[in-house]
Formats: C-alpha cells, structure tokens, sequence
C-alpha cells in the first residue's frame, strides 16, 4: 500500500480518525467540502437527453459519426455550471454532488440501475421522480 497520500486522501483518513486536518487552513477548500458533506450524490441525466437527441436524429448513419455528432450536440446544448469559490469554473454535472448518465454505455442495465441506485447501502444516488420516468418511458433509448 501506498505511503503517499492525497489531500484529499488525508482530510478522508483524518475525518475516519475523528480528527483535525492540519491543513484546516485551507478556507476556500474547506468550505466548498463542508457544502457538499453529508448531501446525497444525485443522478444528471442531461448528457443522456442530448446524446438520445443527437442518436435519435442521425439513424443510418455510420456510428463514429453518430458519436461525434452526439459529443458535438452535448457540447454546444448542456448547462454550465459555476459555483462559488472554484478556482476552475464550468463543469457539467448537478449543482453539489452528482453523477452524470452515459445511456450508451450503460443502456442495458439502465433501469435495473436506476432503480437499485436510491436504495443501495454504499454510495446510493437519488433522482427525481421526472427524470426517472424519462428514463423508465424509454426516452432515453440508444439505437
């Protein structure tokens, strides 16, 4: 096992210690933890939507097509977000903690996914009851 850790490596096994980081000092850095801790991770489907959008509109069209156009779509359509306090702004992605949808990697075990994820005991993932019936609708389907 690795003797090097991380910062972020050290502040976990120091919290696991119920101890004080001695890098406390580090505002900026502790503060947009301590906004994000103890939030549930929370599923974002908007790369999903557009690539399904993008598939859906270039059908019969060579796949590394379809994957650029559908990159290209996401690109210039997903929201960009900027929060406080980040020194490298624009991400993709919730506001807090998020994970993002890849439907055409994960399309044949999505649903079994979506409905395992809120009620799992490690890492569990909410969605919202809209974005969940896309998804169960058979919106989000690649072809």
């Amino acid at each position: 096992m690795s003797k090097v850790k991380s910062p972020q490596e050290q502040r976990i096994q120091y919290e696991i210690a119920h101890k004080i980081p001695p890098f406390v000092h580090r505002n900026r850095a502790t503060k947009i933890l301590n906004e994000i801790r103890g939030q549930k991770p929370q599923i974002d489907i908007e790369r999903g939507r557009y690539f399904t959008q993008s598939f859906r509109e270039t059908e019969g069209e060579p796949l590394i097509l379809r994957w650029a156009k559908a990159l290209l779509h996401y690109a210039e359509h997903a929201t960009v977000y900027i929060d406080k306090d980040q020194l490298l702004v624009g991400r993709s992605g919730k506001q807090g903690r998020y994970g993002i949808l890849y439907p055409e990697l994960d399309g044949d075990t999505l649903k079994e996914a979506i409905e395992t994820l809120p009620t799992r005991t490690v890492s569990p993932f909410s969605i919202s009851e809209e974005d969940a019936n896309l998804l169960f609708n058979g919106y989000m389907t690649m072809k």
